[in-house]
């Protein structure tokens, strides 16, 4: 999907200090895996959140890349929340 950039890939967020070029799937899941609100958001704005949910899934299936227990519950409340004000703003 590597194509428009968003603000994730800016060194300055802290995601990719050291390589900006990385691929959307990366950048996606590396903003996941991290778990902060606003990085998870910014996925949603700026890759959908189809395409968020199915990094997501992916990440989960397998074992090496899926975080804990706990920070999985985090992410699922945080994409729930961001999927619900997405619908009620009709998007």
């Amino acid at each position: 999907m590597q194509g428009k950039r968003t603000s994730l890939a800016d060194p300055a967020r802290g995601l990719v200090w050291s390589n900006p070029n990385v691929s959307d799937e990366v950048l996606v899941r590396l903003a996941l895996r991290h778990g902060a609100y606003h990085f998870v958001l910014d996925a949603v704005l700026d890759f959908g959140l189809a395409y968020v949910r199915e990094q997501w899934l992916l990440m989960l299936e397998d074992e090496d890349a899926a975080p804990p227990k706990d920070a999985c519950v985090d992410v699922e409340r945080k994409l729930g929340n961001i999927e619900r004000g997405l619908r009620s703003v009709g998007l």
